[in-house]
């Protein structure tokens, strides 16, 4: 995965589906990565039926790679935390999240006691219909333990394997 780390792949992989390559989970997210349907077939053109492991791989770093694109304001070590609440919420969720943590008077490029609080608060009626949001409820809590758990997986990786 050509500007990626794969130590960072596989953390997000162990995270997602525990390396199960058959996996589906309850919202239809498919095999190692969890990709959406939706997703494989706008980065793959393929449908569920005939997508490979590699084609869900495919799928999974295209959207890391635009998410990192489209985040490439965050500073530093949170660029990455951003990358993946964005892999996993999804962008607009994120954006949410950002707009109303700058509404609420916290930094919207900062992940930790910013950002962070607010993809949690979007699982909250008063939050998740706010002006700003455009992208309605968010089980917000998934979202902040996934961040977390793949730096975390990523870290003990990285000190471990070259």
């Amino acid at each position: 995965a050509e500007g990626l780390d794969w130590r960072l792949i596989a953390a997000i992989a162990f995270t997602e589906s525990g390396f199960d390559t058959t996996i589906v989970s309850r919202k239809g997210a498919l095999g190692i990565m969890q990709v959406m349907p939706e997703t494989l077939k706008n980065y793959t053109g393929k449908e569920v039926h005939e997508a490979t492991t590699d084609d869900i791989l495919d799928a999974a770093i295209k959207v890391l790679k635009d998410n990192q694109k489209q985040l490439g304001n965050i500073p530093g070590e949170d660029r990455m935390k951003f990358v993946l609440a964005a892999y996993n919420s999804g962008l607009g969720h994120l954006r949410d999240a950002q707009r109303l943590a700058e509404k609420y008077g916290r930094d919207r490029l900062r992940w930790e006691g910013n950002v962070e609080d607010f993809i949690r608060l979007k699982s909250q009626e008063a939050f998740y219909t706010d002006s700003v949001c455009k992208n309605g409820m968010l089980n917000g809590e998934e979202t902040v333990k996934f961040v977390k758990n793949v730096i975390e997986r990523w870290e003990t990786i990285r000190k471990s394997v070259d």
